[in-house]
């Protein structure tokens, strides 16, 4: 008997794809139902009964070398999907089983189609917290996940640090390399921490530690929102207004800082009630489980009655006989594939971990050289202050090792023995103060 098949964005390092696919497996476990996940473009549609595709942001048009994939003709499930753009050439799903899409926006999308689109809800809300997190999240706490260039940096920079919050910069959206971001700006950001980047369930279960949180990720805001923790989106594209429209929560949407300082502000002031939309959307969930099971249960009964039917029919004679090897022989044939299948998408997933881990340790080294290099500013600024006498020569003595670095020995002699013969010939000026020390403009001479 066929089985069931999966197909979603497993072959990067999304955190809301990797969610939805633990969502989906979650689901087909719920109700018992044995499954194959798919890599996209390296399996046979014809060898699986049912596939469930999705959800995430797969539908785009066409031509697209990776997301054409994801456009499986046949009687399978579309698992709450989002849509980019304005594809006109879906008719295809009017074929499918089932059709059902992440909100209003991208069902009026597919208003051309005359199969019934419903609208579900991503089914990553059905990740559970992790029992154990290593994570210790302070009371008080501001998650932000932003990537470069959305918003002014130097404004948020300053915002950010006049806040009586602990900030964590929590990364989400590894794909676009938004930890890096995040470690820059967790060096310039007073009482902040850095996370380090995390699966899927752990970003979840985290998320719902803090008090607020600022992102530019739907999947950042979904989690949020599962867990009642208020929360602000940078409005990036359709999707993040299609959720928030679908909530009534677009009054929290932002584009710029200006926008973003005013939103959290309300955000304070007034927390949003997330109770009763949570309510529906884990209502439609759940008739959504149900609508699956049904539909592929049907699918297995009437698979195992035509088995029966052929099995009653047929003379026990030779023929028979060869039927019967030449089935086993095709379904060996079909596992051997499915076997190919799953160890080439393990190949994927090893090749995925490896750039995480790769990506991990950058992160990691990076986060302990600024660390160190801040709290060796610190000392130095504690121990060294301007306008010193201490200071001054400190900063005297890095102005030669430059010059030694840059030019080398023979400069840096020719130019000690100018400032020397400098000192001598001009007086330091000294104020009342016995701690103040500061040189006329031609005794600083650059090194």
């Amino acid at each position: 008997m066929k089985k069931v098949g999966i197909l979603y964005g497993n072959i990067g390092a999304n955190t809301g794809d990797l969610a939805i696919g633990l969502s989906v497996r979650k689901i087909l476990a719920d109700i018992g139902m044995e499954f194959e996940e798919l890599v996209p473009g390296r399996f046979d549609p014809e060898d699986y009964a049912t596939i469930i595709i999705g959800g995430g942001y797969l539908l785009r048009p066409s031509p697209d070398y990776l997301f054409d994939n994801f456009r499986v003709t046949g009687p399978h499930i579309l698992n709450s999907c989002g849509i980019f753009g304005f594809p006109r050439d879906l008719e295809y799903l009017n074929d499918y089983l089932y059709v059902t899409v992440r909100s209003s926006g991208d069902k009026q999308k597919l208003s051309y189609l005359t199969k019934e689109v419903k609208v579900v809800p991503c089914t990553s809300m059905l990740l559970g917290d992790l029992p154990h997190l290593d994570e210790e999240v302070r009371r008080g706490s501001i998650a932000v996940q932003l990537w470069e260039g959305l918003i002014d940096e130097e404004s948020l920079v300053e915002y950010l640090s006049s806040q009586p919050f602990h900030i964590y910069f929590l990364p989400i959206t590894h794909y676009n390399h938004d930890f890096k971001y995040l470690a820059k700006l967790s060096q310039r950001v007073k009482n902040s921490s850095l996370l380090p980047i995390l699966g899927p369930e752990e970003v979840f279960t985290l998320i719902g530690k803090f008090d607020y949180l600022i992102t530019a990720s739907l999947h950042g805001a979904i989690f949020a929102y599962v867990h009642e923790v208020p929360f602000i989106l940078f409005n990036s594209c359709d999707k993040q207004r299609f959720f928030m429209e679908d909530r009534k929560l677009d009054g929290y949407l932002f584009t710029n800082f200006a926008e973003m300082k005013s939103t959290f502000e309300t955000l304070q002031d007034i927390k949003p009630d997330y109770s009763t939309s949570l309510h529906q959307d884990f209502q439609t969930l759940k008739n959504h489980k149900q609508t699956i099971k049904d539909i592929l249960a049907t699918k297995q009964l009437v698979a195992a009655g035509s088995k029966l039917a052929v099995t009653q029919t047929e003379p026990e004679d030779l023929k028979t006989r060869l039927h019967l090897r030449n089935l086993q022989i095709r379904y060996l044939q079909e596992q051997v594939r499915a076997l190919n299948i799953h160890t080439k998408g393990l190949e994927t997933s090893l090749r995925v971990k490896d750039s995480q881990l790769h990506q991990l340790q950058t992160s990691l080294q990076t986060s302990i050289v600024m660390q160190l290099l801040s709290k060796y500013r610190r000392v130095i600024e504690k121990l060294l202050r301007p306008s010193t006498r201490r200071r001054y020569y400190y900063e005297l003595g890095l102005t030669g090792i430059r010059v030694i670095l840059n030019e080398g020995w023979r400069s840096f002699f020719k130019r000690a023995k100018d400032w020397l013969r400098f000192r001598k010939e001009k007086k330091l000026v000294h104020s009342d103060s016995p701690r103040y020390f500061e040189t006329k403009k031609e005794d600083n001479i650059p090194m």
